[in-house]
This record gives C-alpha cells, structure tokens and sequence, in this order.
C-alpha cells in the first residue's frame, strides 16, 4: 500500500479553491526590473536587446517566405508574409519606444491601455436598447446606425458596413476627432 503525504489532501483542496477562484494567487509583476536586482537603464537595454533579437528573426522569416512564394507561388504565403510584417511593425514600434526612454525623454507616458479598454461604451457614445449605436462615428450617416453593433460582454463594437471592430478607445478617437494619445490622456478623467 502507498504511503500518502499527510499534506496531498490540503495542497489538493487549496488547488481546487485557486481553480475556481475562491482564493487568488499574488501575481508578480515581472516587468519591473527593481525586484531582478536592475538599474531601470538595465531593463530597458536587456528589453532592447531581445526586440532586436525578434526583429532579426521576423526579417529573416518573412525573407524565407517572400522566397518561397517567389520560388513556388503558393498563395498563402502572402497571408504569411502579411502577419509577419505586422510583427515587425509592432516590434519596431516597441524599440522605439525603449530607444526613448533610454534616450530620457520624458514625452513619452505610459497608460494603463487595458483599463482604457474597459471604460464601457455607454459612458462615451449613446447606444439604443437593441445594442446598436445612435450614429456611427466612423461613417458619415445621418440617420440613426444599424451597422454599429456594441457587444456588451467584452466591451467592443463590430461595424457590419466594413467589418471592423472597435473597443473604446478607437470609438472616442472618432467621436472626439483626437489622436490616440490624446484620447488616452482625456479618457485617464473618465
């Protein structure tokens, strides 16, 4: 007969109690480089270093693509080639960011973007009862929309006119015709 450890039955039930989300385990904000014994500089170069490392892979990624293609013609290899781009573009982006902030310059401040995100729709644009919006800010239309449809659960809106999808930060660029830094620092008083 197996021995069991007098603590398996604890460690299981405190197991079940994170999984359903009675208890919560302490998250660790592993993007301040303070708790890793770093100079803020430090973060900021090794974080550096590793975009330009992905960057280098990305390039080199969608070359071997845009050969293929060239090589063979297969067509979805300029699907391929199209979210690889986008990588980098988010990547470059990324570096820079960190360049500026390497650089000191203090111009460049940081938002909370997912709590942005959050800010509910309503608060910015009216919407009817049936979920679709009185105007839609990203057409000229006159009459009320319905071809802006907001999605309560997640917070975001999908214009059926040219399938996109919006949360609320784009939705208060259009309404307000502001820049996206812009909106992020009037929305931080909403």
């Amino acid at each position: 007969m197996r021995n069991i450890d007098e603590n398996y039955y604890d460690a299981t039930f405190v197991s079940f109690l994170v999984k359903v989300g009675i208890i919560t385990r302490p998250s660790v904000n592993h993007s301040d480089p303070a708790i890793f014994g770093l100079l803020r500089e430090d973060g900021i170069k090794m974080r550096l270093a590793h975009l330009r490392a992905s960057n280098r892979l990305l390039e080199q990624e969608y070359n071997s693509n845009k050969c293929n293609y060239m090589r063979n013609g297969d067509r979805w290899l300029v699907c391929e080639m199209n979210n690889v781009a986008k990588k980098i573009e988010k990547v470059k982006k990324a570096i820079y960011f960190n360049k500026k902030l390497l650089e000191g310059d203090n111009n460049q401040q940081g938002f909370d973007l997912e709590a942005l995100k959050r800010i509910p729709l309503t608060s910015i644009m009216r919407i009817n009862p049936n979920n679709f919006f009185q105007e839609n800010p990203f057409r000229n239309e006159k009459s009320p929309s319905n071809s802006l449809f907001y999605y309560r659960a997640i917070n975001r809106c999908t214009d059926f006119g040219s399938n996109k999808s919006y949360d609320s930060i784009d939705v208060y660029c259009a309404v307000n015709n502001v820049s996206f830094k812009e909106a992020c620092k009037e929305m931080i008083n909403l």
